[in-house]
């Protein structure tokens, strides 16, 4: 009842799955969501091939979003850099990685 259009449903669910991604295991999410995602999907008429790259982008996209994501933790601990010093440059890069989700998300051509 949010959404009264296939289009912000989509936006509703990528930004859901970007926060599930920042915050909890990749592979534990998709088992515990997949069971209701993918028949959303398929009622918003996507490919099950579109939506599990969309998923996967949407979780790759959360585990390097700061303050969150714990590949910016685990980059730290590495480099022996502060947090801050690595997620400032990473932002362009974030900029550029939602932008390829969304082309993944609305442009079915993009991943089949």
């Amino acid at each position: 009842g949010f959404a009264d259009t296939p289009t912000l449903y989509l936006l509703m669910i990528n930004v859901l799955l970007l926060a599930i991604g920042c915050v909890m295991d990749n592979l534990a999410a998709m088992i515990i969501l997949a069971s209701f995602l993918v028949p959303i999907g398929e009622q918003l008429g996507m490919d099950p091939v579109q939506f599990g790259a969309m998923v996967a982008i949407n979780f790759t996209i959360g585990m390097a979003t700061p303050p969150f994501g714990y590949t910016i933790f685990v980059g730290a601990a590495i480099s022996g850099l502060k947090i801050g010093q690595i997620a400032r440059p990473l932002m362009p890069m974030l900029g550029v990685m939602i932008a390829v989700l969304l082309l993944v998300a609305f442009v079915p051509q993009v991943t089949l």
